[in-house]
């Protein structure tokens, strides 16, 4: 199947209020194409409740990180890709879906704690920007959250990461002045 019509079937799956086999799901979800992989993603973020039947989590926590990395990495500007600040955004809604799931939420959170670790070190400060004001700042508005990365308060280049997003997300902390 070509990428259009791949596109048209996942949006007819957007647009439906029935279910979504899973084995098309994870079908659209093993492809290399990031449009392909953006309407996947987004299919799996907004309609995780219409998807039926079963496949492995790992394996669709292995894809949404690869996604996303990708997505931070590369900054596309497609129609169903995500740029690298969307991606930061979507990567933060995975976080707070991944760890209300008991079966996958250490795995999962452990590894998209170090993706973020990784690609900030790595990254030029464009991407280390768009890490901390996408994603980290609004994830630390959880004091529990940003306690699970103070481990980065060690180390000498997340140092700096950890402490502009505890600066922005201190702030909706109970007792704490802010918005």
């Amino acid at each position: 199947m070509d990428r259009s019509q791949t596109l048209a079937e996942i949006r007819s799956f957007l647009q439906a209020d029935g279910t979504i086999p899973a084995h098309h799901l994870l079908e659209w979800m093993e492809s290399d194409d990031l449009e392909v992989l953006g309407a996947a993603i987004t299919l799996l973020r907004d309609s995780p409740h219409r998807i039926q039947g079963r496949f492995k989590q790992d394996r669709m926590v292995h894809r949404v990180l690869h996604y996303h990395r990708r997505c931070l990495l590369e900054n596309p500007q497609g129609e169903c890709a995500h740029n690298r600040y969307q991606a930061g955004v979507s990567l933060r809604y995975f976080f707070f879906q991944f760890s209300a799931d008991e079966q996958i939420s250490g795995r999962a959170l452990a590894a998209i704690k170090t993706m973020l670790a990784e690609l900030y070190r790595s990254g030029d400060s464009e991407l280390r920007a768009c890490i901390v004001t996408s994603c980290l700042e609004h994830l630390f508005e959880s004091r529990r959250i940003a306690a699970y990365f103070s481990d980065w308060q060690e180390d000498p280049i997340l140092a700096a990461a950890y402490t502009e997003a505890l600066e922005w997300g201190r702030n909706f902390w109970p007792g704490q002045q802010g918005y």
